[in-house]
């Protein structure tokens, strides 16, 4: 989903301090030389240099957080309400209605100078004035652990537990009777070693998820995946990228949607001081069903542009296959791309925006295609370290067609809310 219809998901990390600095072209001409032969743990220093406005320091304002021993506890609560215009997600008899939101979270973090561990957990309650069938829970616990080999390796490992609920807005999930809940476990293990300019890393890993509700059960899958990166400093700022990844989905009741999986891209990663930060990579994606065989292009990126010192314009965006929901054992091929614009109207008044559009395109012999749209606009006011006040509008637009067409809807949010901060 769109982050804009995530109300409590973490934003993205990104990286950013502008660097800013003016030298003559004989000196230019000497540090491009430099840089060419750098070796990749200049680029992890530059990494550093960019942030964006939603990710910089404001120490006025950030929380302190509380030291216990060598971890850091920091955890707060998020409350909202707002309104809702079509709470069923319908193509017709829109109804709407009053929504409050209660999200506890919490993080505990390492803040040792090697190696690394910590651990977070956090709730969501949603609960609607009229429609008691809307009302949902949420919550996961997770860790994670990070070993230090030295000083250019390590190894990693992480396990997350969520209790989760699929959106309204999600495909084929307007005409059911109740929000559909399921339970999903990810364990991972990865690790990473630097030669000189290379950077070598690789993953393994599975992911369980278990739908709840009649006539659900079919979606209940296991996926186990690898992958590996490596990356090429071509110069301090700059990273060429080669990604591969394998994986095998396991449905219990649906054998038609098992598959085997494979992708291959490849990318940059880089660092333009001042101007440009992220990666994109774009590569071949393919899945073979036990009927059917589906591939193309695939793409994938994050990219944040420091138009001014003050304004971050983030741009995202990927595409790859995935599996229906409750319509049957149908695939499709997504497509998600959008544009974010964060503004720092003062210190503690940070304006943002964003747009995107989501496309499924059904494989046969499912004759449908979608297009989505959505947007949001909202300010945040950080009155002191522990408080920030918020207001946000969102906007949902769905089209479907074909002979196995879903259902054209449009969804409108306005939320306002108070964020309480250890």
């Amino acid at each position: 989903m769109p982050q804009s219809f995530d109300r409590f998901a973490a934003p993205e990390a990104a990286s950013g301090e502008p660097d800013v600095g003016i030298r003559s072209a004989s000196v230019s001409t000497l540090a491009a030389v430099l840089v060419a032969f750098a070796p990749v743990h200049a680029v992890a220093q530059e990494a550093q240099a960019n942030q964006g406005v939603q990710d910089r320091p404001r120490p006025d304002y950030d929380p302190l957080g509380r030291r216990i021993g060598g971890f850091t506890l920091q955890a707060g609560v998020n409350l909202f309400a707002g309104t809702n215009d079509n709470v069923f997600a319908t193509e017709t008899n829109e109804q709407d209605d009053m929504e409050f939101s209660v999200n506890p979270y919490g993080s505990l973090d390492s803040n040792w100078s090697r190696h690394a561990l910590s651990f977070s957990a956090g709730a969501n309650f949603n609960r609607f004035q009229d429609f008691d069938s809307e009302n949902t829970e949420s919550s996961y616990i997770g860790t994670y652990g990070r070993l230090d080999v030295g000083r250019d390796s390590n190894v990693s490992a992480s396990l997350r537990l969520a209790n989760e609920t699929e959106p309204r807005t999600a495909p084929d999930a307007g005409g059911l009777a109740e929000p559909v809940e399921y339970q999903r476990r990810e364990a991972q293990i990865g690790a990473e070693h630097t030669i000189n300019r290379f950077r070598l890393s690789g993953v393994i890993g599975t992911n369980d998820t278990d739908y709840d509700g009649l006539g659900q059960s079919f979606r209940d899958r296991t996926e186990n995946y690898v992958g590996g990166r490596v990356a090429v400093a071509v110069s301090p700022r700059l990273q060429v990228l080669g990604d591969v990844r394998f994986d095998e989905r396991e449905y219990d009741s649906a054998p038609a949607l098992n598959s085997d999986g494979r992708t291959i891209a490849a990318g940059v990663r880089m660092n333009l001081t001042g101007l440009l930060s992220g990666e994109v990579t774009v590569g071949q994606f393919e899945r073979e069903y036990l009927n059917d065989k589906v591939d193309g292009v695939a793409f994938a990126g994050n990219v944040q542009w420091f138009a001014t010192p003050i304004t971050t314009v983030t741009l995202r965006g990927r595409r790859d296959v995935e599996e229906t929901g409750a319509s049957g054992a149908a695939t499709y091929i997504a497509s998600d791309m959008g544009v974010r614009v964060d503004h720092e109207l003062r210190r503690n008044i940070i304006l943002s925006g964003g747009i995107g559009r989501i496309q499924r395109e059904y494989e046969a012999p499912t004759d449908r295609e979608d297009e989505a749209t959505y947007a949001d606009i909202g300010v945040e006011y950080l009155l002191n370290r522990r408080v920030a006040l918020e207001t946000r509008y969102d906007r949902f637009d769905n089209s479907s067609d074909g002979l196995d067409r879903d259902r054209d809807f449009e969804v409108n949010r306005f939320t306002v809310g108070v964020k309480i901060r250890l």
